[in-house]
């Protein structure tokens, strides 16, 4: 049941960031070893998006993520 929906070739607006945003949100929480997600940041690169995410694991620990999506 994990995954984000197929986005290939659709237009990058700012409501589509902020919906790829929650999906991603919603994935992640639902780990059982991530207490929250205070920062998820989207940037348009052109031809894809990358991601800045900063993760608060359960055990206190502070993880930085940075990916490139599509």
């Amino acid at each position: 049941d994990y995954g984000l929906p197929d986005q290939i070739g659709r237009r990058v607006t700012a409501e589509s960031a902020g919906l790829l945003g929650a999906y991603i949100r919603e994935q992640l929480v639902r780990d059982p070893r991530i207490e929250s997600i205070p920062v998820i940041e989207l940037f348009d690169k052109g031809d894809h998006l990358e991601s800045n995410l900063e993760i608060t694991a359960n055990d206190g620990a502070l993880i930085n993520f940075e990916t490139r999506l599509g």
